[in-house]
């Protein structure tokens, strides 16, 4: 983020959710969601980093 980079973060969790807000509120560049992967609407992007998400995403979800 510091590079410019926006990122965009999403949890299920609502801890997820509080924890990003008090740590990241003040960064512009950062986008938080309170989702599951299965309902995340990806924006356009030139890079995805989904470290532990697809053990939870649906066979089916992935091979669309």
């Amino acid at each position: 983020m510091n590079q410019g980079f926006k990122v965009y973060a999403f949890d299920s969790f609502l801890e997820s959710t509080r924890i990003c807000q008090k740590k990241l509120s003040m960064e512009p560049n950062f986008i938080f969601s309170q989702q599951s992967f299965q309902t995340y609407p990806f924006p356009q992007a030139d890079l995805i980093i989904a470290l532990f998400s697809l053990f939870f995403v649906l066979r089916l979800i992935l091979s669309k």
